[in-house]
């Protein structure tokens, strides 16, 4: 008789590929792997908590996937925001929109994935100003110098589409300045 295998391992590392696979231009390859994933986690019975997240995580990463093809360049942050809209973006904001208003919780890793989608949301959000918007929510969330420096260079990139370049260089700067920051111990 085959002993019952947990699933969730399995579908983690499905899911952490999808960005690798991203990368790679393997558009195609990474959707599929994001489905086999949902669908091992889908039928896990164990650890309710961790399926969750676990879920989300790879919903958050098949999200990605329209937004490599929207625009139109492999996966390699950081990346530039969108400049125009088109099916595979708004395809991108309604999936991260979605699983932003499903609220995670207050644990580190929720956190954290929740100041990634809104760092992706702002890439697949064409209006400069909205994206702003989604980056300074980003900011707030920032736990260690180096979010902060990712954030701060997302909000480069808005205040650029936006046509402000001196507060872009200002960001730039601020980043620069968190990136070069000593680390602690």
């Amino acid at each position: 008789e085959r002993r019952h295998v947990d699933g969730v391992p399995r579908a983690r590392l499905l899911s952490e590929g999808v960005p690798l696979l991203l990368a790679l231009g393997r558009l195609e390859d990474a959707q599929r792997q994001a489905a086999q994933a949902l669908t091992l986690l889908s039928r896990s019975e164990a650890r309710p908590a961790e399926v969750g997240y676990r879920e989300r995580r790879t919903r958050y990463r098949a999200a990605l996937t329209y937004l490599t093809r929207g625009l139109g360049v492999p996966y390699l942050p950081p990346l530039g925001g969108a400049a125009a809209d088109n099916a595979d973006l708004h395809r991108a904001r309604v999936l991260l929109g979605a699983l932003l208003d499903r609220a995670g919780g207050p644990a580190d890793r929720e956190v954290t994935l929740r100041f990634d989608m809104l760092l992706s949301l702002a890439l697949a959000t064409p209006d400069a100003e909205r994206a702003t918007m989604m980056v300074q929510e980003a900011l707030t969330l920032a736990s260690h110098p180096y979010e902060e420096a990712q954030a701060r260079a997302m909000l480069a990139d808005t205040q650029l589409r936006a046509g402000r370049p001196d507060a872009a260089l200002g960001s730039v700067n601020r980043a620069h300045a968190l990136l070069r920051r000593p680390a602690p111990g």
